[in-house]
């Protein structure tokens, strides 16, 4: 099964997923969480569920931390590398566990703009939903069509916020 959670920017995509996440005893996986100062949003960090560590995600021109190696650049913002490593790699270990290790959700926050180039989340997504658990995703409403379409997603229970 595939809980989606959609809306724009903004909408409070995030803040449904935690409130979901917080109702099941064994999730794994990573939320996107604001880093807002006192001059506004400037970017995002992963937050990790099973450990609550947080790792520096995106960043906006201007915020960046130049000594950390970026992934990817979309517009203005700025996707560090060894962030997308860490999530990657916790998402091919879950799929690649046994069974008895496997989690009963896990959640990806969020799937966009890169997941529809291939790119970003999506091999470890891809990877992970030939096994039997429930995905809790967070993905803009534009984007739902043709990720379901990519990534096969069958089952979906959609929350619009």
């Amino acid at each position: 099964m595939v809980t989606v959670i959609t809306g724009g920017v903004h909408s409070g995509k995030t803040t449904t997923a935690k409130k979901i996440i917080a109702g099941y005893s064994d999730c794994r996986g990573f939320l996107s969480e604001a880093v807002v100062t006192d001059e506004g949003l400037i970017g995002y960090d992963l937050l990790f569920i099973d450990s609550e560590e947080r790792m520096p995600f995106i960043r906006r021109d201007g915020h960046a931390d130049l000594g950390k190696k970026r992934a990817y650049t979309l517009d203005r913002y700025i996707f560090y590398d060894d962030a997308f490593g860490r999530a990657e790699s916790l998402l091919f270990s879950l799929a690649d566990s046994a069974p008895e290790s496997v989690p009963d959700t896990v959640a990806v926050d969020e799937l966009g703009i890169l997941e529809c180039r291939k790119e970003g989340f999506y091999r470890g997504v891809e990877r992970l939903l030939s096994r039997d658990i429930h995905l809790i995703t967070c993905i803009r409403d534009q984007f739902i069509k043709p990720l379901s379409g990519l990534l096969n997603l069958k089952d979906i229970r959609l929350i619009t916020v």
